[in-house]
């Protein structure tokens, strides 16, 4: 009998030891997954200017820049040049590259000037904003630009 009793007690420990095995494993599983979904940083993506191509004069815009996103591909959603003296923008047409470019891909567009023209040795801020195809998420770059 007092065999019996030590078995049914050994085997409540083994059963509580499992137990809790399994429910620290789940928790871990649990916290794997809230770590991938929530705690992975975004994923960035950046553009890299061709100043060599990029042109500021007189009532003439031309900017170039190559994309910069790691594994994925973006679209150019909008491209404007701004005078920061007076806060004024203006809108650029994109002539190439625009939708799931891949890193290292050329986008071009020509821009009229935000006022009645691009003042010679005036900087001016390229502002772009791009979409991760993947994930939706909106990234806004910028570079200053010093018109000739």
């Amino acid at each position: 009998m007092a065999k019996k009793a030590k078995m049914r007690g050994l085997s409540g420990v083994v059963v509580a030891i499992l137990l809790t095995i399994v429910s620290i494993v789940a928790v871990a599983f649990f916290w794997a997954g809230f770590q991938g979904k929530f705690l992975t940083p975004l994923q960035s993506a950046d553009i890299q200017p061709d100043y060599q191509n990029t042109v500021l004069t007189g009532k003439y815009g031309n900017i170039v820049f190559k994309i910069a996103a790691s594994g994925y591909t973006v679209t150019v959603q909008s491209i404007s040049v701004i005078d920061p003296r007076t806060g004024q923008q203006a809108n650029c047409q994109i002539t190439s590259g625009s939708n799931n470019l891949p890193s290292g891909a050329v986008v071009s567009a020509k821009c009229d000037p935000p006022g009645n023209y691009f003042v010679a040795g005036q900087k001016y801020v390229v502002q772009v904003t791009l979409v991760n195809d993947n994930t939706g998420q909106q990234f806004v770059k910028s570079f200053d630009v010093t018109a000739t």
